[in-house]
């Protein structure tokens, strides 16, 4: 990734706990590494992956970080494919919105990428392999 410029950045993971509704462990916990070019030291997020089993934004932490390119990986604290579907950081420490139409608002203002709505009918729709 790209840092554009220094300062303190607020990290923000969209994620879940996969196996909330089946037990009150969260097997799929997860830490953030972000792996400065200019150094061989890591700095680690918050523990992830957590949280309720539906989607919501948790606070990674806030992390001093030099202009420049930088590393960001997900490691896995549990074997269980800690995972998460977006990540944020912001010098402003905003929360996206969790989830529906103001997260799809929410993106297209950050991004300028619009949601396509496309409404067709199929027999059979396979999406992801996991749970």
């Amino acid at each position: 990734m790209e840092i554009p410029e220094a300062g303190k950045y607020t990290l923000w993971a969209r994620t879940r706990n996969w196996n909330a509704e089946w037990t009150k462990g969260a097997a799929g916990r997860f830490e953030l590494l972000i792996i400065p070019s200019s150094s061989v030291s890591r700095l680690k997020s918050s523990v992830l992956g957590s949280g309720s089993s539906a989607w919501l934004w948790q606070k990674a932490g806030v992390f001093k970080l030099a202009a420049g390119r930088h590393a960001i990986a997900l490691h896995d604290l549990t074997g269980f494919n800690g995972r998460c579907d977006a990540l944020y950081f912001t010098t402003e420490g905003d929360c996206p919105p969790a989830g529906g139409a103001a997260l799809d608002a929410w993106r297209h203002a950050k991004t300028g990428v619009k949601v396509v709505d496309c409404e067709k009918k199929y027999d059979l729709i396979v999406v992801g392999g996991g749970m």
